[in-house]
């Protein structure tokens, strides 16, 4: 069986459909584009993880159907957790202590990653996806030049402000306000 076919099979199954012309309009494609991607042995995997990550609600997981086996994405998994251990550890290196200090703040670190974001958090998130690329280098280079605060010093004290800054349509506000803040409707009150 060509490689094309064992992962038509397995978004067959995942989908729980049993044509190509299924799959085909299921990943947003025509019957002759399938078809020829069919024949090209391409599988459009593209359009596999745009269907996942468009429809969370079918559950599917590209690195099973792609990979034929979970064995991948726990590989992945295990990298990811890894690669954040390592990176965890150095940043927590950096502000000193002991060594079980840092042990534990990279523990805590790492495990945090892992929890669901807070509403505030999730809209920082989604306004940072819709942002333009010159809009996202901005607000990085403000992060690291030091401009905005840490995470750590955030909401620490009531009486901490900074200037805010407006970076034009679509962007987003950061930093500090005296007194009560509420974020509603995308705007920071």
């Amino acid at each position: 069986m060509r490689n094309f076919d064992e992962k038509l099979l397995r978004l067959k199954q995942a989908l729980g459909v049993t044509s190509d012309q299924e799959v085909a309009k299921a990943l947003g494609m025509t019957k002759a584009a399938f078809s020829d991607r069919k024949k090209r042995d391409a599988f459009p995997e593209e359009k596999l993880w745009a269907l996942a990550q468009r429809e969370p609600a079918l559950g599917l997981d590209p690195f099973v159907i792609l990979s034929g086996s979970g064995k991948a994405v726990e590989k992945a998994s295990q990298d990811v957790l890894a690669a954040q251990l390592q990176l965890a550890a150095a940043m927590q290196a950096e502000r000193g202590g002991t060594p079980s200090e840092q042990l534990k703040r990279t523990l805590d670190a790492v495990k945090h990653l892992h929890d669901p974001l807070p509403a505030d958090e999730e809209l920082l998130l989604t306004s940072y996806r819709a942002m333009n690329r010159e809009a996202k280098q901005m607000l990085l280079r403000l992060a690291i030049d030091g401009a905005v605060p840490r995470a750590e010093g955030i909401g620490n004290s009531a009486d901490q402000s900074i200037t805010q800054r407006n970076n034009g349509r679509g962007s987003i506000q950061i930093g500090r306000a005296k007194g009560k803040t509420t974020v509603k409707s995308g705007s920071v009150k």
